[in-house]
């Protein structure tokens, strides 16, 4: 089992996250080209979900988060996506994994949740890495990538957050599944729909093999992945899976795409990752 989390699961993150970003930086020119490369992605791990999770037609209340998910999904993969183009890959792909922080303060704002010492440590350790990351000379020239991997950050925290007041609901919790599904299937649908909304011309993306080979590779990784974490958490603790599979994935993450994209990672940036990576223990406990 651990064999899994420290390999296969880091591995279809990585995996993911080097097809996307160099789709990003190498075949997006517009908004138009976002929408459709992340319609593809929903659209694949969606059907996926749906085989694995959907057997009946689920609640309306569930259709209604699955929807709310959707947008905030949307947000961030479109985010994500501009945020590749702009920036180093590396970096922003390591920032997004401290979303977490953002449905623990929910929880604890809101949801009558309570901070223990090492939590509170580990919480203030990410604050930190989320400022050293982004510095040294090696940091793209264009800034934008910054604000868009603020906005992913965002989206993708409070996506969680969702996700997390929908597993106290306990007519809801077991519809966790089914509702990941759903999501991904209205946000593909809303990409597309919008992608064709906003398209002036014919777009040669169409008939882009490895633009679409890239988008299929994406979404199986987001799908299977999926199915890996209900696999692990349905036989291990949640105290063990999340710490494991987010250090293990930040390494992997921060090696492959540094390697890949050429992007050189500063003693600050490198100090930060650690900071990230301990603090992800320390939430966890």
């Amino acid at each position: 089992m651990l064999l899994l989390l420290i390999i296969v699961m880091p591995m279809l993150a990585t995996l993911k996250c080097v097809m996307h970003g160099k789709t990003s930086k190498e075949k997006i020119h517009g908004i138009s080209d976002v929408l459709l490369f992340n319609s593809y992605i929903f659209f694949v791990s969606g059907v996926l979900s749906i085989i694995a999770f959907v057997r009946s037609m689920p609640p309306k209340s569930v259709v209604l988060f699955s929807f709310l998910s959707a947008l905030l999904v949307t947000a961030f993969q479109l985010t994500y996506t501009l945020a590749f183009k702009y920036g180093p890959v590396s970096k922003i792909s390591v920032i997004n994994s401290f979303s977490m922080a953002i449905p623990m303060l929910v929880g604890v704002l809101f949801l009558g949740d309570r901070l223990t010492l090492s939590s509170t440590i580990g919480l203030v350790l990410i604050s930190f890495a989320f400022v050293m990351i982004p510095q040294g000379k090696d940091v793209a020239k264009d800034r934008r990538w910054l604000l868009f991997t603020a906005l992913a950050f965002l989206a993708s925290g409070f996506n969680n957050s969702l996700m997390n007041i929908l597993a106290r609901n306990a007519e809801l919790t077991g519809y966790k599944n089914v509702f990941v599904a759903f999501a991904y299937l209205f946000g593909g649908i809303f990409c597309l729909i919008v992608h064709l909304i906003l398209k002036k011309e014919k777009c040669e993306l169409y008939a882009d093999k490895a633009f679409m080979g890239s988008a299929l590779v994406c979404g199986l990784c987001v799908g299977g992945f999926n199915l890996l974490v209900m696999f692990a958490l349905s036989r291990m603790s949640s105290l063990v899976y999340y710490p494991v599979e987010g250090v293990s994935s930040i390494v992997m993450l921060t090696l492959v795409n540094s390697l890949v994209f050429k992007e050189k990672i500063s003693a600050i940036s490198i100090l930060g990752i650690v900071l990230g990576a301990v603090a992800i223990v320390l939430v966890n406990f």
